[in-house]
């Protein structure tokens, strides 16, 4: 039987006023210097605009415990101060999403106590945390995964996370709900983290992961899962163009970070972006769910390991990739579409970090006109400092066609 936890109100760590902007053009520091290469952030962006982040930490204070750490960006990119949601013995990667019934909540992995998982939940502004006495998640490995969680019919929140034993998927945060394996009709096992997303138009919600060690299997695949239950919902699909046929055998993607799968707010679609090629992955390949094929947004002989997908308020996808190999450490590039989705614009570069030597996790959050909060898991040039890294970007204008424009006064 599972031991209880203490219910701890969480406090902030400053109250001194936001300094910090990585508004376009400019990168700023977003967490501190001791994070690790394989750090994830969880993003969610509230009503009013403001994007919350959320991510895990080594406590300087004690051996072997981690803090959960959330921090808000505002639409204009001023960076507030940064809140302690929580002190757990080995933490997981967290992710955040709406809580049921309003306000933000945060789910993780790791191990405390008889609890091999934790959550906790505030206001949509974040500035004070609560954790719930009750483990979200039993058993399935998440303490040792990092955790994406998304919100389905309701409010209720999903979460997904991937280990050697299996994908699974859990719907609420209640421990005795089951958890699914989404692995098993497949075989092998997730290469890179699983994500959640959901049909704006329609409420349906999917899986997206990287099989690996699956033989034929091997590739990007979704799943439908079952908003009433958690489970599977139909039979895995793969994306097309997502595997390579080398030496005879059939070679899958991978990333570093969470996999790139939306949808898009009140619109219908749900959208997959994947690296693609063996032995290095020269390719990124987009795909609506449902479609025959994919299309190809970039092929260079560029190693891709980072990949980013996100929506904005106005029905755009935008991609963002990195590549840190071949001589051009530490750049990023992106595209948008239209809204429709039915086209994107041309690829432009959004210069890296001064101080990056290479690149782990990327995570995007889209503003309206295709406006793009762009976060960065950088290694320093000195090989020792690693920490995120938070910039905005704009799509270049195209002539004849789009211009960037903000109102300087008046009414428009």
């Amino acid at each position: 039987m599972r031991r209880g936890l203490l219910a701890v109100l969480l406090l902030g760590l400053a109250c001194t006023p936001p300094a910090l902007a990585g508004t376009v053009g400019t990168w700023e520091r977003f967490t501190g210097d001791d994070g690790g290469n394989t750090s994830y952030l969880g993003l969610h962006r509230t009503s009013d605009g403001v994007l919350h982040a959320v991510w895990e930490s080594v406590n300087p204070a004690t051996t072997n415990s981690t803090d959960i750490l959330h921090r808000t960006v505002a639409p204009n990119g001023v960076i507030a101060p940064r809140t302690l949601v929580v002190n757990w013995p080995n933490a997981s990667p967290p992710d955040i999403a709406a809580a049921p019934g309003g306000g933000l909540l945060t789910l993780w992995g790791g191990i405390k106590g008889s609890a091999d998982s934790g959550f906790a939940t505030s206001d949509d502004s974040g500035a004070a945390w609560a954790e719930s006495p009750t483990p979200p998640v039993a058993s399935g490995s998440l303490y040792a995964s990092p955790v994406s969680i998304e919100n389905g019919p309701g409010g209720t929140v999903f979460s997904t996370w991937y280990g050697t034993s299996g994908t699974w998927v859990h719907l609420g945060t209640d421990p005795a709900t089951p958890n699914f394996n989404y692995q098993t009709p497949l075989g092998g096992y997730a290469e890179s983290a699983p994500n959640l997303a959901v049909d704006g138009a329609d409420g349906t919600m999917w899986l997206g992961w990287p099989v690996f060690s699956a033989g034929a299997n091997n590739g990007a695949w979704v799943t439908q899962v079952d908003t009433a239950t958690g489970a599977p919902a139909g039979a895995p699909l793969k994306v097309p163009g997502s595997s390579t046929t080398y030496a005879g055998a059939q070679e899958g993607p991978s990333t570093l970070g969470r996999w790139a799968i939306t949808g898009r707010p009140g619109r219908p679609g749900v959208f997959v972006a994947s690296p693609a090629g063996y032995p290095s992955e020269n390719k990124i390949v987009f795909w609506r769910v449902g479609q025959p094929s994919s299309i190809t947004l970039d092929a260079s002989a560029a190693q891709h390991r980072q990949v980013a997908m996100t929506a904005d308020a106005d029905g755009r996808i935008i991609v963002v990739w990195g590549t840190d190999s071949g001589g051009a450490a530490g750049q990023f590039f992106a595209r948008v579409s239209n809204t429709d989705v039915t086209s994107f614009g041309p690829t432009f570069e959004i210069p890296a970090p001064p101080s990056a030597g290479s690149l782990g996790a990327i995570a995007a959050s889209g503003q309206s006109g295709g406006l793009i909060d762009l976060f960065a898991n950088v290694t320093e040039k000195d090989n020792q400092t690693i920490r995120y890294y938070h910039t905005q970007a704009i799509p270049p204008p195209i002539l004849a066609k789009a211009v960037n424009a903000k109102v300087v006064s008046g009414v428009v």
